[in-house]
């Protein structure tokens, strides 16, 4: 049974949110959702990487530029990681990739 979602149900059912139009991505993960990359650089910002708290890639990359360098901290403003964990890796490996591009920027 594929649970990955039930953090976002429940989240829209807490807030009476309205479900987005694509019904079935709340479903069956990767159905009309962002697609899933193997690599955090090519993830659009608009994905979603922590389903339990509706955190973007986006909100992230945003928490990395005011000054957010690590995981743990960058889960202090935004939550991601904090519920199942799940999303743990794909947080570092963002932070991790942002971390290089502004040292290579430099």
């Amino acid at each position: 049974m594929d649970t990955s979602m039930s953090g976002t149900l429940t989240q829209l059912y807490d807030r009476a949110a309205p479900l987005p139009s694509d019904r079935l991505s709340l479903l069956f993960q990767g159905v009309g959702g962002p697609a899933v990359t193997d690599s955090p650089v090519r993830m659009p910002d608009a994905a979603t990487v922590c389903h339990c708290n509706n955190v973007t890639k986006g909100k992230i990359r945003a928490c990395w530029q005011q000054g957010a360098r690590t995981a743990d901290a960058v889960a202090a403003r935004t939550r991601a990681g904090t519920g199942c964990g799940g999303c743990r890796d794909t947080v570092e490996g963002i932070v991790s990739r942002l971390d290089e591009q502004d040292s290579v920027d430099v």
